[in-house]
């Protein structure tokens, strides 16, 4: 803790680095490495080398991280918007400054996702393909993703910038001096329907937790809402938010072994894993969980600051600068390097690190590049708006 020369938070950018790094691990293959490493250097160990597939939902835990920091960024923003949100104008300059930063690099990538589906998988995806994708469609309510199957998490990311802004500012024309009670009556209600939306989806025919309950936008609002009510927390309780630092990240970190543990099915003679059944649990109360466990970090991350940058606090603020980059980079980067006319045919040990390590270096490599010469300039493009300025911010009520 302590003072800092930048005006990041270095620990959020740390749960970001985690985020990304958990994903872009997992589709690097850091499994296969490990299991592969392992049996030729050591074959005795070889029958242990089942628990790194303990690894293997490393991808999921990156995901709901990025969902509570998106929704304690988002909140945090929206409560210092508290006097000009619930006008017109104060909810275009909300969406266009939003739009800006995320929807150039998405639609740049819709397009090379395109030409991914044409040369690599030789396949013509159709108008409709396309601008459903685009406009983030294909999974509101159910999952429909053709192609670029990584945006289903930016689909309920975009969703909830578009839709939690409106409820407020409905809320606010009804009751324009309680801003705070409207708060969190929108948070509240969009936590319950969502997990109620869940409950309803859980059992109809077809249901399952990895691939439908998980990436349906409706289904999702509730790990987002998880940041928001932290954000509230966090602005209007310091107190609270200050004393919370430690059993909050202790609770935090028991909900996330325990939820995370659940993932498997465990035996003890002998000791055993193996992937938990899909259950009615798992396609519902689960994804309330793995937030919920995540926001309790955000005290001890808001607070955690260096008292002087080293390389390795640099290194994790330029990885959480780039993560949007590499979340969108990474996977068709490794499934074009994971193509057979490309990845080399050998799985000697030496080979499947020093591949696995050209996919994870050359994603960094583009995501910086694309971090500086685009996202960038685009996300500074949006202060040349006429409504780049709000207006002042007024006090919550209660």
């Amino acid at each position: 803790m302590g003072e800092s020369n930048t005006s990041r938070v270095f620990g959020l950018d740390f749960m970001r680095a985690v985020a990304i790094l958990s994903v872009v691990l997992a589709h690097g293959g850091l499994v296969h490495l490990l299991v592969t490493t392992v049996s030729q250097l050591a074959p005795g160990l070889a029958p242990s080398t089942y628990w790194f597939g303990l690894l293997s939902h490393a991808g999921l835990v990156g995901v709901e991280i990025f969902f509570v920091l998106s929704g304690f960024l988002i909140g945090g923003i929206l409560l210092r918007s508290a006097g000009s949100l619930g006008t017109a104008r104060g909810l275009l300059h909300f969406y266009a400054r939003r739009w800006f930063r995320t929807l150039p690099l998405f639609w740049l990538f819709v397009i090379l996702n395109i030409l991914l589906e044409r040369f690599l998988r030789d396949r013509s995806l159709t108008g409709s393909e396309v601008l459903a994708h685009a406009f983030f469609l294909r999974n509101f309510d159910h999952v429909a993703l053709s192609f670029f199957p990584e945006s289903w998490s930016l689909a309920v990311e975009e969703w909830f910038y578009l839709l939690f802004p409106a409820a407020l500012w409905v809320g606010l024309r009804i009751a324009p001096r309680y801003f705070g009670r409207v708060f969190l009556i929108c948070a509240g209600l969009f936590l319950i329907l969502a997990v109620a939306a869940r409950v309803h989806g859980a059992v109809q025919p077809g249901a399952e937790w990895v691939n439908g309950q998980r990436c349906t936008v409706l289904f999702r609002f509730d790990a987002l809402m998880a940041g928001v009510l932290a954000a509230w927390v966090a602005q209007t309780q310091p107190t609270l938010w200050r004393r919370a630092v430690v059993p909050g990240a202790l609770a935090g970190l028991v909900i996330f072994a325990l939820t995370y543990g659940g993932l498997w099915q465990w035996s003890f003679s002998p000791l055993t894993i193996a992937e938990a059944p899909d259950t009615f649990f798992a396609r519902t109360f689960r994804f309330l969980l793995f937030p919920l466990g995540f926001a309790l970090l955000l005290p001890l991350a808001s607070q955690w600051v260096p008292a002087r940058e080293s390389v390795w606090h640099t290194a994790v603020r330029k990885t959480a600068l780039w993560s949007y980059a590499l979340y969108l980079v990474n996977w068709p980067l490794i499934q074009i390097l994971s193509d057979p006319r490309i990845a080399p045919a050998s799985q000697s040990w030496q080979m499947v690190a020093g591949w696995f390590g050209l996919k994870i270096g050359v994603a960094f490599g583009i995501s910086a590049a694309l971090y500086r010469f685009y996202e960038a300039p685009c996300t500074r493009s949006r202060e040349k708006l006429p409504w780049a300025v709000p207006r002042p911010a007024r006090a919550i009520a209660a």
